[in-house]
This record gives structure tokens, sequence and C-alpha cells, in this order.
């Protein structure tokens, strides 16, 4: 309704995160009692229950790519926004009312007055908005469709796509060719597995430890795994999945990408597990252990609204964010789509995050089910398509996105960090 979305109605404690009640945008509040904290324990949410063959999603899509929807040029960081930034002045006008009608996007009737459509959140006037598609605790996003017919994010094979024996999948750590018996990720595939197996999960391991901790951590990371149970689980699901690899590979149709794919699944959900679960005394306590309930989902399982607000767990934090555009002050959804939300009309929002210090919306971050985007305090704007992530490296105040630099704030960077991991690793694994 017009109240509820005009400038005039948004006070500070209106779009303070305290304002983001519990019941409209808390994690607790989207997922049922049986995924609370507590019952996110090993045995529930343990990386024996994230089995090889549920790491991987049912169905086979062998002949099937990801390719990323087109994305609109991201506009040019200019001398006047620098300087609009820099004296952080901006006047707060009321938007332009309209006569009552039908909304241009659904049909419903509109009130007198009303700039958005109060059934789909709908502009009322001509002017496009590039995020209609918000996601809400309501209404959780659907993951990309595994149908591959009419799909922006899927399609088949076309008739110059490379061989199975050629075809090279992108894993930002290691480098392989797909050739039948040959190595593949550092693994020989006709071999006995467990050694190749354990030597990557351990690098992998370290990588990790590297990436968020920093390389003096590793030592401490790597004593607190040898000494724990933690050993026992790696060896078990490790050896579950060299007998499943054994089981197929005779198979005419087998690819030893199928069995890499689960290699990493497998192993980023054993690290996650670790990280979160085993070396709370180590970190603090940074990751919420309420996010282990999405280990064993694949991504077309995936609810990625609930996924991103476990992991982030915004009730802990200060930041100011939005789940629903319809509660959205017009002005900061306008000045985010305009400044570093350039999403395509098929993304749907996850949610944004406004870092800018007046609440305009000009500076921040939000995540969509295809990317990320953010716009750094002076800085130009950025995206990052999950399938596209190579490194995510936490340094001393921010975080590194394939060397770009993000920062969310000092928790929310390792939290960030952590998520962006999964999303990389589900889609790759799933998409290849």
């Amino acid at each position: 309704s017009p109240d509820s979305t005009s400038p005039d109605s948004t006070s500070p404690d209106s779009t303070s995160p305290d304002s983001t009640s519990p019941d409209s945008t808390s994690p607790d509040s989207t997922s049922p009692d049986s995924t609370s904290p507590d019952s996110a324990s090993p045995d529930s949410a343990s990386p024996d229950s994230a089995s090889p063959d549920s790491a991987s999603p049912a169905t086979d899509h062998t002949d099937i790519h990801y390719t990323p929807p087109p994305l609109e040029p991201l506009p040019d960081v200019t001398e006047e926004d620098l300087l609009e930034d820099a004296l952080i002045l901006e006047e707060i006008t009321p938007e332009s009312q309209t006569e009552s009608g039908l909304c241009n996007n659904c049909g419903a009737d509109l009130p007198e007055g009303a700039r958005f459509c109060p059934q789909c959140g709908h502009p009322v006037d001509d002017t496009p908005v590039k995020t209609q598609n918000f996601a809400s605790p309501s209404s959780p996003p659907p993951p990309p469709p595994t149908d591959t017919e009419g799909s922006p994010h899927l399609r088949k094979s076309e008739p110059n796509t490379p061989p199975h024996g050629e075809q090279h999948f992108q894993d930002p750590d290691h480098s392989f060719t797909n050739t039948r018996g040959k190595n593949l990720g550092g693994i020989d595939w006709d071999g006995s597995l467990m050694t190749d197996f354990r030597t990557f999960f351990k690098d992998r391991f370290q990588q990790r430890v590297q990436d968020y901790f920093g390389e003096q951590a590793v030592d401490r990371y790597e004593d607190a795994r040898r000494q724990s149970d933690f050993q026992q689980t790696v060896s078990t699901q490790l050896a579950a999945l060299a007998d499943w690899v054994r089981n197929h590979r005779a198979e005419s149709n087998w690819r030893n990408e199928q069995g890499y794919n689960r290699l990493v699944a497998a192993t980023e959900a054993l690290i996650e597990y670790f990280l979160v679960e085993a070396t709370r005394k180590l970190h603090g306590g940074i990751w919420p252990q309420r996010l282990l309930r999405h280990q064993a989902l694949s991504w077309d399982k995936a609810d990625l609204f609930s996924m991103a607000m476990d992991y982030l767990d915004f009730e802990d934090e200060s930041e100011t964010y939005y789940t629903d555009f319809v509660r959205m002050p017009a002005r900061v959804l306008k000045n985010a789509t305009n400044r570093f939300l350039n999403a395509t009309r098929d993304e749907r929002v996850l949610f944004v995050c406004d870092q800018s210090l007046l609440g305009s919306g000009k500076d921040g971050y939000a995540l969509t089910d295809v990317a990320i985007y953010w716009r750094p305090v002076l800085q130009g704007p950025q995206r990052v398509l999950y399938q596209e992530i190579e490194t995510l490296e936490k340094q001393a105040d921010h975080l590194r996105i394939n060397g770009l630099y993000f920062d969310a704030g000092a928790s929310l960077n390792y939290k960030m960090a952590l998520l962006l991991r999964r999303l990389a690793t589900m889609i790759s694994t799933y998409a290849a």
C-alpha cells in the first residue's frame, strides 16, 4: 500500500535490522522445528548422512550443461557517483503518485495513489524494475529448473560441444583431462583409489583452512583433525565412495567425471562439517550449526533462500537487509537496482543488504539464485556467478572473491565465504 512503501513512512526504525522481525526473516522461522540448531547433531546432519548417493542429483544430467543467463553490462563509476558517495547528501522526495487502475504485471486492482501493486509488488508506473522476483520467507525461491526445454539456465549440449572424453570440467583447485584411466583431479581412477582419495581430502582440507584463517592456522587445524574421531568418519565416507566407483567404472557409459563430482561434493561436505561442528573452540563458533541441515541436498533440491538465511544468520548481525521488496522502501530499491543489482528478469533475488551510511541502498550486496552482486563504498559494482567462483580468500578485514574486494563485516565475511563455497560446489557438481 502507499503508506507502507512511501519514503515518509520509512523511518530509521522501520528499516533497521530490528524491524525485520523473526516472524518474517529469521532463519528459525523458515525452517521446521526438526531443523533447529539442536537437531543439527552429528547424527542428523553429519557427513555420514551426506552419502555419496545423496550428495549428487538423482537424475542423470550427462548431456546438460549449465549456461549463465545473459547479463547486462554493469554501469561505469562516474566522478559524480564518487562525489555523491563522499558527501552522502541526498534529498528524500516522494515518488510520483498514479491514478487507480490495473497492474500491468498481474492485472490486480490498484488502490488510488498506489505506487506498487499490493498483489505482486510490481511498480505501478511504466519504469521497468529488474528485480521484481524477490524471495520471501513464505515463498522460498525454487532451484534452477531441471527441464532443459525453454529453460534460461540449462540447455542441452550444442552440436559443437566436445565429446565427454575431451570435455574439461571446471574445478578451481585441480586441473585434469577427462580421459578414461588417466589423471582426473590427481586420481588414478583405474587404481585402488583410497590412497589418492585421502591425499585429495588432505590437500583440500588444508587449502580451505588457509582460505578462511590463513596459512599460519593450517597446523593447528591439522592437529585438531588428526586427534579427533573425525578421521574415522572421513575414512568411512571415502571407502564408501571408492566402492561405488569400483562398482560403476566397468559400465560402458562410465565417465571419470561422475566419480570426481561425487568426490568433490563429499570432500567439501566433510570439511564444512568439521569446521562448523568440531573446531568451534578454535574459531569461536563463527558459523551457526543449523547450516549443516543443508549438507545432503543437491542443487535441484535445495531451498536457496533458507540456505542463505541459515548460513549468514542475519539475526545475529546488525546489518539492514531486505527479503521482500514490497516492504523495501521504493527509493532504496531503485538505488540498489541502479547502482549494483543489475540482475536479469529471470533471476530471483534472495535478499538485499544495505551498507550505505544513510540507508539509501546505494552501497551493499545482494544474492540471487544465480550470482552475488555488490558495490563497496566508493568503488564500482561487481558481480560473480556461482559457477564461476574460483577463489574465496578471507583476508585481514575483508574477503576476496575471485580476487575482487568484498566486505560484509567481520563475522559475515566468514559466513559469506562458506555459503559461496557451498553454492559453487553444489552448482558445479550438479551441472557438470
